[in-house]
């Protein structure tokens, strides 16, 4: 797994698993078969493709849009599975919206 600690300008297409401590601008997407760790922060939507894994300590200030698997212990600023298949894991007490679970 990668590790990165910078400023990502994004629309960002993650191709090979991640581990992310920086930011990224503008919206992230993780491939299939592809993992993100985000212990850093998103400025926009992340969407998670099928097949996919997006575990997420840090922060996505749009919407996840997952297909794959999500589990979420950071803040969110929203959560849509979009696919009968996606699984989504929300901690308690983590930001969903500004509110906590």
């Amino acid at each position: 797994m990668d590790f990165r600690d910078d400023k990502i300008e994004g629309p960002y297409l993650i191709t090979s698993d991640l581990r992310m401590g920086g930011m990224i601008t503008v919206g992230a997407t993780v491939r299939s078969g592809v993992t993100l760790e985000l212990t850093g922060m998103i400025i926009g939507d992340l969407h998670v493709q099928r097949g996919a894994k997006a575990i997420i300590h840090g922060t996505v200030d749009g919407i996840v849009r997952n297909e794959g698997y999500v589990d979420v212990d950071g803040n969110i600023g929203g959560l849509i599975d979009l696919s009968p298949e996606a699984r989504s894991v929300v901690a308690p007490g983590t930001l969903v919206k500004g509110v906590r679970r």
